[in-house]
């Protein structure tokens, strides 16, 4: 017995052309578009206007003044078609503020839930990485208790392990702002 397979059906190459009105569709689709990186005649801005022109949320994300494909993103925030957006919660807020969670009593509950190890380490970070050994030489803590308190840490989603440092995620920089308060002669500490 001879299988017939179903042919797919004849697809048109993709040609530069067409780009617009797919940038169109994909606009109509979405209930945000948040353009990371586009130079000044690009398809992400193409789409971004006619996210505008449909009444659609349009966020960007600052790129560097000297990188050509960050002009458009850039240009968008400068003339204040887009919002500012450098991480999830930022869009959130905008299409699906329910899904957002209200990080001040939420940081305040996880941070006064910290062992004494992980909101040491905490404390340590001010917006830019630490590797491994400049935790533990600026910790007070033992070695073997900094590196479990990291994988705590890591897995409260509060840390990120990136380029072999750790950075704070959005989340462990809520934590770090509410660690004073705690620590306050009117905190919990």
């Amino acid at each position: 017995m001879r299988r017939s397979w179903p042919v797919p059906p004849k697809t048109e190459s993709p040609e530069r052309w067409r780009f617009p009105q797919r940038n169109r569709i994909i606009a109509g689709m979405c209930e945000a578009i948040v353009v990371i990186e586009g130079a000044m005649k690009s398809g992400a801005l193409i789409t971004a206007r006619q996210a505008l022109d449909a009444n659609r949320a349009v966020f960007a994300t600052p790129g560097s003044p000297i990188n050509p494909r960050a002009e458009g993103a850039n240009e968008l925030i400068r003339l204040a078609h887009a919002g500012l957006a450098y991480e999830p919660r930022h869009v959130l807020e905008e299409i699906a503020p329910d899904l957002v969670d209200r990080p001040v009593a939420e940081s305040s509950t996880i941070a006064a839930s910290l062992d004494a190890a992980s909101r040491e380490i905490l404390g340590l970070f001010d917006g830019s990485a630490l590797s491994l050994d400049s935790i533990i030489s600026r910790a007070a803590i033992p070695p073997g208790e900094t590196s479990l308190a990291l994988v705590s840490l890591e897995m409260r989603g509060l840390l990120v392990r990136r380029n072999g440092g750790y950075e704070l995620t959005p989340s462990g920089a809520g934590i770090v702002r509410a660690l004073p308060t705690l620590s306050s002669p009117g905190g919990k500490m």
